[in-house]
């Protein structure tokens, strides 16, 4: 197997090549990594998005102790979170960064139906299965 992990000829890393080609050249990836690009060139963005973080971790850890948060601090997060989404470039990045990771995991989805399956799967073999994210998403998550 290292013999395959380590050549750069095999028809695998041929064909994982031309997929990354294919993927690069999409207007779709284009698109989102100028909004990743962006992001890195507005420190204001940034600004907002590690503020956000930080006050994500701060009420997480808090939760985790033990301690409710206040409908004061579910307020102010859900605030500060609406002005990061509502920045142009802040809220691109959130949607490149959300595009990204759906266009990582369709393909890990197919790759890994191959193994199981033996074969090429089809949009129907690869179709998500309930769950969050996987169809209906009654909330919880950010389809």
């Amino acid at each position: 197997m290292s013999q395959l992990l380590n050549e750069q000829d095999t028809p695998v890393i041929l064909k994982t090549r031309e997929l990354c080609e294919a993927l690069v050249a999409q207007d779709s990836y284009k698109a989102m990594k100028a909004k990743l690009d962006a992001f890195m060139n507005d420190t204001q963005a940034q600004s907002l998005y590690q503020e956000l973080s930080d006050k994500q971790s701060m009420l997480v850890q808090k939760q985790e102790s033990g301690t409710e948060l206040t409908e004061e601090e579910i307020r102010d997060f859900e605030d500060q979170r609406e002005r990061l989404l509502l920045h142009p470039v802040a809220g691109g990045f959130v949607e490149a960064q959300q595009g990204f990771e759906e266009l990582r995991d369709t393909v890990v989805r197919y790759v890994t139906k191959a193994f199981e399956l033996g074969r090429v799967p089809t949009a129907e073999d690869v179709k998500p299965q309930g769950g969050c994210c996987g169809g209906g998403c009654g909330g919880g998550c950010s389809c």
